[in-house]
């Protein structure tokens, strides 16, 4: 639509319009022209509003040609496209609970009618002639559209290659290596075998006859359901089965990915190969292409899927996956047939590093690392120089890591410094380690190999370690950690890990409060206190002294059967053994102080109300030689528990607080049970 035309044209202005019966009247007055631009029929609709110091500009003017339209706002000088039966009626003045409020008369009527070509039974729903000039024009675009994506989808079908010679012998004895079974049954001291691979049957004994003439006979190996086996006639190596435990028929599917060139490109193939066994024949083998991605030098991927309909009973290629009739379809993990590698020789994706990130991976997402190698050609270099563990980031989840791509030089691409890149490609490029080595250069420190594994263990908030780092040097900061932790940070498992993670958190928390509130830090006493769980404890009360008082009184009063029902649930939940005691919350308050020192969410009213109103309670578990000292939080609804944390929302010591909380409901289970029969007894 020739807009800047459109706009040149003055306005048609209008005349007020007549009053209705009963004395109403109209909120807007619409005038209608028909004018040629560019050799091209437009139908103007203007709107005014009915008052007559308005009617020399309208506030909206619609342009419709025979192919498109459009809508004109005089006030913002903005064009809008939105259908008719879209518009807000009352606002635009086209009905008002069902009574007409714009004016048009009838021969402005007529020109619509004629310019649209259409008839209906009431003429002077004359908006209605053009929602249906605006169907039939959405209509045409779209057939136009869909024809054009079906040539294109018809001409990709056609440019793929037919499969390669040796494609068959590669999923054969590669994709379905050493997959075959060996189906045995026994009778006496013989056996007879059947083997999936060759589908040849044949007898052997397989225990010896106590005879002179049974020392000299052969035997075969006893067989034993899922053992190793090789078969006698063809040498295939695989499985034992036992015949009269399966079905007479079964199959076992893998995928793989081949990549082939076109005219144009590339496309890379997904493929499922279906091995198909039988107690009775000779394996089968079925393949279907699932999916297809075009890939064509300066254009986006296209991809196409092979789908099923439910309704003609058929398949073919489509250039849109299945969307809400089924499960979608998704080019996954998958081996690659290795004369892909040969076919991207001589085209603009030779370059890509598929080979050497493919080499550390059995099945890798082909697609996903093509896709992402047309936005980043650096993988190319990430894949090459071994850090495969960025690259399967940047891969599945999306994360840049603030990575510069104008850059060609590694280091600078990844803003770390120089030195450090030999231990980033020492590490495979963990993702982890880059941000702490990105930090590192952002800081302008000078850390040593050792500090970064470390930091990277720690994990902490870099604005906290920031604090922390001007009253104390990194090293230090790092060996009070592993002090408070209590666990060393050479070879840490995944509870030493948890433990070195929350005694950072938890003494970079404490340090920034110290320095919120005006402590001098520079204070040995108070920058290293012996007890970091108690100090930051009071930290945070003293912190939000007022807040939690006024919450305090709050929640007690809010929720009494809290402290009103401690003494029954004390009888019923609490526990200690000779390293933690476990017990329900006293009071509401003791719950809000809980949330705030290990900073979760137990405090907020939702956990309160389901605890006042008996639905479920919190219960605190605590070391039995540190019981004021906040630890884990436990909610559990009867004998079941619902969830646990500990600080910031972690599981400190996973499985052995797992562990010792299962016993724990096993015991109170027993004990109930105990109870219940003792009072039967009685009775």
């Amino acid at each position: 639509m020739k807009k800047k035309a459109i706009e040149k044209i003055p306005y048609m202005t209008a005349k007020k319009a007549p009053t209705r019966r009963p004395k109403k009247k109209y909120d807007y007055v619409a005038v209608v022209q028909r004018k040629v631009i560019e050799h091209e029929q437009h139908l103007f609709i203007e709107i005014y509003k009915n008052e007559q110091q308005l009617l020399e500009i309208p506030i909206y003017r619609y342009v419709y040609t025979k192919k498109d339209w459009c809508k004109f706002n005089t006030e913002l000088g903005t064009w809008h496209r939105t259908r008719m039966q879209e518009r807000d009626c009352c606002r635009l003045g086209w009905l008002n609970n069902s009574n007409e409020t714009t004016y048009i008369s009838d021969e402005d009527i007529l020109k619509i009618k004629n310019f649209t070509r259409k008839t209906f039974y009431r003429e002077s729903n004359w908006w209605e002639y053009l929602e249906r000039l605006e169907s039939e024009i959405n209509w045409g675009k779209w057939k136009k559209r869909n024809d054009k994506k079906q040539r294109e989808l018809k001409e990709r079908c056609e440019s793929v290659p037919e499969l390669p010679d040796d494609f068959e012998t590669w999923y054969q004895t590669e994709l379905f290596k050493n997959v075959n079974y060996l189906y045995y049954k026994r009778k006496g001291r013989y056996a007879t075998f059947f083997c999936s691979h060759c589908g040849e049957t044949y007898k052997s004994a397989v225990k010896r006859n106590e005879t002179y003439e049974g020392q000299f006979e052969a035997l075969a190996e006893t067989p034993v359901n899922r053992a190793a086996s090789k078969c006698e006639k063809c040498g295939a190596l695989g499985t034992y089965k036992t015949l009269g435990k399966i079905k007479d028929m079964y199959g076992m599917e893998r995928y793989c990915y081949v990549g082939q060139q076109t005219r144009k490109g590339v496309v890379f193939r997904y493929l499922g190969v279906e091995k198909i066994f039988s107690k009775t024949e000779k394996e089968r083998f079925f393949v279907t292409e699932i999916a297809r991605e075009f890939f064509e030098e300066g254009k986006n991927p296209e991809k196409d899927y092979y789908l099923y309909s439910g309704f003609t009973g058929t398949a073919k290629w489509h250039n849109h996956n299945i969307g809400g009739l089924g499960k979608q379809i998704t080019m996954d993990l998958a081996r690659v047939y290795p004369g892909t590698f040969g076919e991207l020789k001589g085209t603009f994706l030779q370059f890509s590093g598929i080979e050497n990130y493919t080499a550390q991976y059995e099945k890798v997402a082909l697609a996903k690392y093509m896709e992402l190698y047309i936005k980043m050609p650096f993988i190319e270099m990430l894949s090459k120089i071994g850090m495969h563990k960025l690259v399967d980031s940047l891969v599945f989840n999306g994360n840049y890591y603030n990575l510069n791509i104008d850059t060609k030089r590694p280091e600078e691409m990844l803003g770390i410094k120089k030195e450090k890149m030999k231990l980033l490609v020492r590490k495979e490029g963990e993702t982890d380690l880059l941000k702490v080595l990105q930090k590192e250069k952002a800081l302008l420190k000078n850390w040593t190999e050792e500090e970064c594994m470390k930091l990277m263990i720690v994990w902490p908030s870099w604005n906290e370690l920031e604090i922390a780092l001007k009253y104390m040097s990194l090293k230090k900061f790092l060996n009070r950690v592993e002090k408070y932790s209590g666990c060393s940070f050479k070879g840490p498992c995944t509870t030493a890990m948890g433990a070195i993670r929350h005694a950072g958190i938890t003494y970079l928390d404490y340090i920034q409060m110290r320095e919120v509130l005006g402590y001098d830090l520079n204070n040995s006493i108070i920058q290293y206190p012996k007890d970091l769980e108690d100090a930051h404890r009071k930290m945070v009360l003293e912190r939000d002294k007022d807040a939690i008082e006024k919450r305090e009184k709050e929640v007690n009063e809010k929720f009494p059967c809290i402290k009103k029902n401690y003494n029954q649930l004390k009888k019923r939940y609490m526990f200690e053994d000779e390293e933690y005691i476990i017990r329900p919350a006293k009071a509401a308050n003791e719950i809000v102080i809980e949330g705030k020192i290990l900073h979760h969410c137990v405090g907020g009213n939702n956990y309160l109300q389901k605890h006042n109103d008996g639905r479920s309670y919190i219960l605190f578990l605590r070391r039995k030689d540190n019981p004021d000292q906040q630890y884990i939080t436990v909610e559990i609804q009867d004998f079941r528990i619902i969830q646990w944390y500990g600080a910031y929302d972690k599981k400190p010591e996973k499985q052995k607080i797992d562990n010792w909380l299962n016993n724990w409901v096993k015991m109170l289970k027993m004990r109930a049970l105990t109870t219940k029969v003792s009072e039967q007894i009685a009775v």
